[in-house]
């Protein structure tokens, strides 16, 4: 945003005045009086999910490096570095963690971050469980 016509252009989430002033040639023949303006910048709402997952072969360790990034501009991806960390070996549950890295601190002073883990689950199938039978005689 341009302020005051002067060039100097803001990018941070604040709050703002600006002067509007007529200018160019034909200027002279009107009355025009300068206006101001008060306006802000809100940071924008960003929510960042690691996925989770889910397996049945107990001998095989799940991992998902896949995240869902929701209210980040186009231009400002590059911005951040975002990593989703985790790992599941054996029956159980465990966290599928999301980090975000600020690489450019400018731009990333807009946004408002949330981060939300996943969840990655190991249980056993119904092929995993046997069952051991004995036989049993009764008198008659």
């Amino acid at each position: 945003m341009d302020m005051t016509g002067t060039g100097q252009t803001v990018y941070r989430e604040g709050g703002y005045t600006s002067v509007l002033m007529p200018s160019g040639d034909k200027v002279g023949n009107y009355v025009i009086p300068e206006t101001i303006i008060q306006w802000s910048i809100e940071k924008r709402i960003v929510y960042i999910a690691a996925e989770s997952d889910w397996n049945t072969k107990a001998d095989t360790p799940i991992t998902n490096y896949g995240y869902r990034a929701t209210g980040i501009l186009d231009e400002d991806q590059t911005a951040f570095r975002i990593t989703v960390q985790g790992a599941q070996s054996g029956v159980g549950s465990s966290t599928n963690t999301v980090t975000c890295e600020v690489l450019d601190a400018e731009k990333a002073a807009n946004y408002e971050i949330h981060l939300i883990n996943g969840t990655l689950i190991m249980s056993c199938s119904a092929n995993d469980i046997s069952f051991i039978s004995t036989s049993v005689e009764t008198e008659r």
